[in-house]
């Protein structure tokens, strides 16, 4: 009996704990959705919906300064950003109000919007790029969720339109797609393996799940869902399929997005009566000191092209880092002694030329493989 109180008042106190940590971030009139971190966690991108346009915004989380990206479109503008390795945000709107959806592209270094889907009479919906960026899911309407080639132009089809299909992404390293499917009778959030072309439900609830985004390390997912009464966040780890509540407030919680890091976790909520962003702490961090399944370092490449090597508090010894071209050509070969507990090594890469490359960093206990792009 002891043991169940005190089980029953640490979920009180944890619940409490996050009703008094979520931080706002965006304070505009219209609603605003759709929320991705970028600029090593810094900063907040989000879309801006007011007065019938969809705007982009760029908010500095620790400065409060702000950067509008005005695009005025007439749709409800649902994007998705490699961040911090690729200027580009790609998004689904309108060219007008008698046209279906098509996928736009915007550089945020030009300042340049560009059609790149448009299929005619044809709806185009929630696109997402790939980590290497060289791909596209998109929902084509009457087709289901579709693949786009950004080098070649062409469309294939993954995922047919036999069930309701919705917010496909990609996982970091390529290989699947995680989506929304009311497949199994209800909605729930599904995983697509490309190369063996087969399904899994990873939530199977019967409440509705939806708007599901990856961790950068492929670890675990945070999505939406109303199995405790009302829309909340939630986080699941994908090493034991083990699902724990990250939101539990009264009003909607929405459309989550996870910092690169994994410290914080973005979302939607209408406090008020209107969507503004906010972030709380990621729970498997603040419980933890660190995120099951995240590793002693990670591996990052920045828009830059320089290469991080992020390290974490436990890491020491060495870590092997070597770089091979597509061929399986070795290029580049580091032995890096670590002599600090804690921030980031970058590596070298002056002298290798544009392209995509496979990077292997390892140590005594922890090995990591990640395809990258200089540019």
């Amino acid at each position: 009996m002891y043991k169940l109180n005190y089980l029953l008042l640490a979920a009180i106190m944890c619940f409490a704990n996050l009703s008094f940590s979520q931080t706002q971030v965006s304070f505009d009139a219209g609603e605003e959705w759709h929320s991705l971190w970028m600029n090593n966690d810094s900063c907040i991108l989000y879309s801006v919906k007011e007065n019938g346009l969809s705007n982009m915004k760029i908010k500095n989380i620790y400065t409060g300064e702000t950067e509008e990206i005005p695009i005025n479109n007439i749709g409800d503008c649902y994007f998705s950003k490699c961040c911090d390795v690729s200027p580009t945000i790609v998004f689904d709107g309108l060219e007008n109000n008698n046209s279906p959806y098509v996928v736009y592209s915007y550089n945020l270094e030009t300042e340049q919007v560009e059609i790149i889907i448009d299929i005619p009479f044809t709806g185009c919906f929630h696109p997402n790029m790939s980590f290497n960026l060289d791909k596209l899911v998109f929902i084509k309407a009457g087709t289901g969720i579709c693949l786009y080639d950004l080098n070649y132009g062409t469309i294939d089809p993954l995922i047919d339109n036999t069930y309701e299909n919705m917010h496909p992404s990609f996982s970091p390293d390529g290989n699947k797609i995680l989506f929304t499917s009311n497949r199994s009778g209800n909605y729930d959030i599904w995983v697509y393996d490309i190369e063996e072309d087969t399904y899994e439900n990873l939530t199977e609830n019967p409440a509705w799940d939806d708007r599901a985004a990856w961790s950068s390390d492929g670890e675990f997912i945070v999505f939406q869902s109303d199995r405790a009464g009302n829309d909340d966040i939630w986080i699941l780890r994908l090493e034991n399929m083990s699902v724990e509540q990250v939101t539990s407030e009264t009003y909607p919680e929405m459309s989550p997005a996870i910092s690169n890091d994994g410290k914080k976790i973005s979302y939607s909520a209408n406090v008020d009566g209107n969507f503004d962003v906010y972030y709380v702490s990621n729970p498997l961090f603040v419980s933890t000191g660190k995120i099951p399944g995240n590793k002693s370092f990670s591996v990052r490449i920045t828009r830059n092209n320089e290469i991080m090597i992020d390290l974490q508090d436990e890491t020491e010894g060495s870590i092997s880092v070597t770089m091979t071209d597509m061929n399986g050509r070795l290029v580049n070969s580091n032995k890096l002694e670590i002599t600090q507990k804690s921030g980031s090594i970058t590596l070298n890469t002056t002298s290798l030329p544009a392209g995509t490359y496979i990077i292997t960093a390892e140590s005594e206990t922890n090995r990591i493989t990640r395809k990258i792009i200089l540019r």
